[in-house]
């Protein structure tokens, strides 16, 4: 599930030689999102605000950062989901 891939790189996670590939992923996929989708997905996800005071926090509309939160998620299932998984979130 992307929201445990996205805590699992706020914990941290790491192998003993270094950073996991899946860490490694999930940062690169987050960095290669459109400013506005990426910064709502690090407040939520690494900052721990909820949709609505990220909004505010941008100075957005709820409805425009749900928008690109929504959009921002279905592009990250795509980048990190196994292969052969199914589309569906």
């Amino acid at each position: 599930m992307l929201a445990d891939r996205l805590r699992l790189d706020l914990s941290g996670a790491e192998t003993t030689s270094g950073v996991s590939a899946e860490l490694l992923d999930v940062r690169a996929s987050v960095q290669a999102l459109p400013d506005g989708q990426r910064e709502l997905v690090m407040l939520i996800h690494w900052e721990g605000f909820t949709l609505p005071e990220a909004a505010r926090i941008v100075g957005i509309r709820e409805s425009t950062a749900r928008g690109r939160y929504q959009r921002a998620r279905i592009t990250l299932h795509a980048h990190l989901r196994p292969q052969g998984a199914d589309a569906q979130l």
